[in-house]
C-alpha cells in the first residue's frame, strides 16, 4: 500500500508540475526559441528536469518505512511517475503530425535525469538525517 501511495503522490506532483512548466514555457519562451532545436531543448529540458526532480522527490518522500530503506522499492516509488509521464507524452506525441522526435527524446532524457537526481538527492538527505 505504501508503494501505491508513493506512486499516487508522484503522479499528482508530475501532473501539477508539468502543467506549471508548460504554462511557463508558453508565457516566457518566444516562438523563435521554440522553433530551434537548442531553444526547444533548453526550455523543455530545464522545466522538465525541475519537474522531474521535484516529482521524484515527492514520490520518494511519500514512501514510508520500512520499504523506503530498500533502494529498489524506493526507486520504483520515486521514478514510476516520471517514467509513466514520459511514456504518456510519447503516446500523445505519436498522434501528432510532424512530431519533433529528436527534441522530444533529448528533453525527455534531461527530465528523466532530473528525476533520477531528485531520487538520489532524497535518498542522500534521508541517509544523512538518520
Amino acid at each position: 500500500m505504501d508503494l501505491v501511495r508513493a506512486v499516487a503522490a508522484g503522479l499528482v506532483a508530475w501532473f501539477v508540475l508539468n502543467t506549471a512548466a508548460s504554462i511557463a514555457v508558453v508565457e516566457y519562451a518566444t516562438l523563435e526559441q521554440l522553433q530551434s532545436y537548442a531553444g526547444a531543448v533548453a526550455w523543455y529540458g530545464a522545466t522538465g528536469s525541475a519537474a522531474g526532480l521535484l516529482t521524484a522527490a515527492a514520490g520518494s518522500l511519500a514512501h514510508r518505512r520500512p520499504e523506503r530503506a530498500r533502494p529498489g522499492r524506493n526507486a520504483v516509488a520515486a521514478l514510476t511517475a516520471p517514467v509513466a509521464g514520459t511514456i504518456g507524452n510519447a503516446l500523445l506525441l505519436a498522434g501528432t503530425p510532424g512530431a519533433r522526435w529528436p527534441e522530444f527524446a533529448t528533453w525527455s532524457l534531461i527530465a528523466l535525469a532530473g528525476a533520477v537526481a531528485g531520487w538520489a538527492l532524497t535518498r542522500r538527505l534521508r541517509r544523512r538525517a538518520v
